[in-house]
């Protein structure tokens, strides 16, 4: 488990003052909505956020608009463009982007996938298993390793009796370059007829839907992409004010807890040579449930 796309984008926007979330208090049109509790304030006071629809009618979920104009008086907003069906009373939104100087919904996922490569250049690795389909055979002693791993560890085994059958590292030779296992010794039949797991480590993989998750640390991301997404706003020359001294702040948190997303391999792990690349990941949702 971890956090997902959504969940850091929203923590990372509301604490840079630029978040707001939207529960719809009266029926609206494609064009607009009413909040009567959160879009509070003066007129135009949301013009120019963008509008990110979330719990409602299935044509308008995911949807972003631009808020054009925003009421005091009746508390609502109007958008471009137009939603494909109105908005009814008890569905969700949000509002990103505030007075059009904070980010963009693009900006803030951009930038959480900038801060997970970071972690991958840092070599910043998490525990991964795979079960094989196929039972080993003595007759052929190679395991051949899945493209989604960067490390491995061991292999190891269930017998009939729900025992773990663990190769030792002698039994076992990896080749690092051709990503293949070679089983010899006492493994071969220790392992003979039985379905091996292969346990190692895999990049982290990049969120690209809100609910795709990552078990990086939280807190280190929160601060590398607030102070992504500040340093952004200083070279571009915008108006900040006090966010450059916020900019160095976050920049510092984030150097100071970079360690914790470092990960201590386990004694005898393999460096393997390619792998863990983007077409890899899609391997990371056929075995979920085999995650470590």
């Amino acid at each position: 488990m971890g956090s997902t796309r959504a969940e850091l984008r929203r923590t990372i926007a509301n604490q840079l003052g630029d978040f707001y979330p939207v529960t719809v208090t009266q029926v609206g049109t494609t064009n607009n909505m009413f909040d009567s509790y959160n879009l509070a304030g003066e007129t135009n006071k949301f013009k120019g956020m963008q509008v990110l629809v979330l719990d409602a009618d299935p044509q308008n979920v995911g949807k972003i608009a631009t808020v054009t104009y925003s009421d005091e008086v009746s508390r609502s907003i109007s958008f471009e463009p137009p939603l494909p069906a109105p908005m009814q009373v008890g569905d969700t939104a949000e509002l990103y982007n505030f007075k059009s100087r904070g980010s963009t919904i693009q900006q803030y996922n951009q930038a959480i996938n900038t801060a997970i490569l970071q972690a991958r250049e840092q070599h910043a690795v998490i525990p991964y298993t795979v079960t094989l389909t196929s039972a080993f055979l003595r007759t052929s002693p190679y395991i051949d390793i899945p493209g989604i791993f960067t490390h491995i560890v061991t292999v190891d085994a269930l017998n009939a009796r729900g025992g773990t059958v663990r190769l030792k590292p002698g039994d076992m030779m990896v080749d690092r370059f051709s990503r293949s296992i070679e089983v010899h010794r006492r493994g071969v039949n220790s392992l003979h007829g039985l379905t091996l797991r292969l346990r190692g480590y895999v990049a982290p993989n990049l969120l690209n839907s809100d609910t795709d998750q990552t078990s990086l640390d939280a807190e280190w991301i929160l601060n590398e992409v607030k102070a992504q997404l500040l340093e952004r706003r200083m070279a571009a020359g915008e108006p900040v004010g006090q966010q450059d001294r916020l900019f160095l702040q976050e920049r510092n948190e984030a150097s100071a807890k970079r360690a914790v997303i470092l990960t201590r391999v386990a004694p005898n792990t393999v460096r393997l040579v390619g792998g863990g690349d983007e077409v890899a990941q899609t391997v990371i949702a056929v075995y979920a449930g085999d995650t470590v």
